[in-house]
């Protein structure tokens, strides 16, 4: 059951750090490129930040649910998104969903649906169109910039 019942007033009292949960859920920005052609849902949360250069001011938690083909994401995965959110409310100051492109919409309205006016966080849904090895792809872009 989710909570509707959070302080609105953010914990953190570090405001050179900021606390940022990111959930990966899968879709292209967590894939890599298979030899068939094809893209899999591979890259944990620590992979698709590995060797990135992030701002000395976060401080990134990062978890991985069960990597798949975002079209293969149903209400109850997005439920289990906003109750791993809803228990951590306190410890993070935004949060990061990174997912398919093809669901992003219908993820987003669910996590509206699902926290109403109760959620006081900055919640970003990332996704990209190309996975992280692709050259020129907007993998790296769209990390950098959630």
């Amino acid at each position: 059951m989710i909570k509707n019942n959070f302080n609105p007033v953010p914990a953190n009292t570090d405001f050179e750090r900021i606390r940022t949960d990111v959930y990966n859920a899968g879709g292209t920005i967590g894939s890599e490129l298979q030899a068939s052609g094809g893209l899999a849902p591979e890259l944990s949360a620590s992979d698709m930040f590995s060797g990135l250069e992030m701002p000395s001011t976060l401080n990134l938690s990062l978890f991985d649910f069960p990597r798949q083909d975002s079209t293969n994401n149903l209400i109850t995965d997005r439920i289990e998104w906003a109750e791993k959110v809803a228990d951590r409310y306190d410890e993070h100051d935004a949060i990061v969903v990174a997912l398919g492109t093809d669901t992003a919409a219908e993820s987003g309205a669910y996590l509206t649906m699902i926290f109403r006016d109760t959620l006081n966080r900055p919640v970003t849904l990332l996704s990209a169109n190309d996975p992280r090895k692709e050259l020129g792809g907007d993998f790296r872009n769209q990390i950098e910039n959630a």
